[in-house]
């Protein structure tokens, strides 16, 4: 192309670039574009919020308070000591009138329930002034306040010259004055616990041969029998009545056993004999309790030493709550 068509070129195009009536490039660029098909925009997904599920804070659910019927309120007794009345009755098999003390303890009367009981028997020549003697009663007391014993009644009879004696005919012994008279006397008269159950019977000396003789012979009548020192010999009554032969064909029935105790003094000139008939006991398979103490004669000093534990044996298996003992209403 010749030199000066080149120029001429160059300046028309320069002209055209600065004609204000040219269009404007950047119209035309957005011109065109706008006639090119439109794209659909790729917009990014959204990933949906998940709400947080909130997981509830577990609720103990209260554990409900066991009910309880409500505890009675014990009984309170506000009688400092018990009261010792002195009684008699006529005895036709003995032929005579014979005393005897009956011990209530405190509350006896306010409670109106029925007592277990125990039959005291004295040793030779006594009466029933002797259980006193070894302060029966004020050990009984001392041992309630302390807890050691139940609330419980204590009978002590005179037997007079019959229990001295060991005369079995003709009903006439004082076995059976204790049984047949003295023992329906006393659950007649006072609010008495009238089973075996509720009973018992004990002695020292030859009160303690009477409690043992009854024992083998009537085990149905007293749940608890003690022997205190008791005086066995062998030619003190005839075989079918003394304790010491007693024992060994003695075969108490099925579950009527009674409770048996058995104590004496090592300086006691009783304690051959008495440790013969424990081992007879033993052998024929008796069970008992036999304690030998290791001071005490055959006296009332050691039956005073020793009255609170004859007392705790004879009121072992009785409730120590008196609402616990059967309604003398009923």
């Amino acid at each position: 192309m010749p030199r000066y068509l080149l120029i001429s070129l160059c300046a028309l195009i320069v002209l055209a670039a600065c004609d204000p009536l040219a269009p404007d490039p950047t119209e035309v660029a957005l011109q065109r574009a706008a006639r090119q098909p439109t794209a659909t925009p790729i917009l990014p997904t959204a990933v949906p919020s998940l709400t947080p599920t909130i997981t509830p804070t577990p609720t103990a659910t209260p554990t409900a308070t066991p009910t309880f019927p409500p505890t009675p309120t014990p009984f309170v007794c506000d009688e400092p000591s018990g009261q010792t009345v002195e009684l008699s009755f006529f005895s036709a098999r003995a032929q005579q009138t014979l005393p005897y003390r009956v011990y209530l303890p405190p509350c006896y009367a306010q409670t109106q329930r029925r007592y277990p009981f125990v039959i005291l028997l004295h040793g030779q020549g006594g009466d029933h002034r002797d259980w006193t003697a070894i302060g029966v009663q004020h050990a009984y007391e001392r041992a309630l306040r302390a807890g050691g014993v139940p609330p419980m009644i204590l009978v002590m009879p005179s037997g007079g010259a019959l229990a001295d004696e060991t005369r079995f005919a003709e009903s006439r012994s004082w076995a059976e004055v204790i049984l047949e008279e003295l023992l329906p006397a006393i659950e007649r008269d006072f609010c008495t616990w009238n089973a075996r159950e509720g009973r018992a019977i004990g002695g020292f000396s030859r009160g303690a041969f009477w409690a043992l003789y009854i024992a083998f012979r009537y085990p149905e009548l007293f749940s608890a029998v003690g022997a205190h020192s008791p005086a066995l010999y062998e030619d003190n009554a005839p075989p079918d009545a003394n304790p010491l032969f007693l024992a060994r064909t003695v075969a108490f029935p099925l579950g009527a056993q009674p409770r048996l105790w058995l104590d004496i003094g090592e300086q006691d000139d009783l304690l051959p004999t008495v440790a013969q008939f424990a081992q007879t006991l033993i052998e024929r398979g008796v069970v008992f309790t036999f304690t030998r103490y290791p001071l005490g004669a055959h006296d009332i000093a050691y039956w005073t030493e020793h009255a609170a534990d004859y007392l705790v044996f004879y009121g072992q298996l009785w409730s120590h709550d008196v609402r616990d003992l059967p309604s003398c209403l009923e």
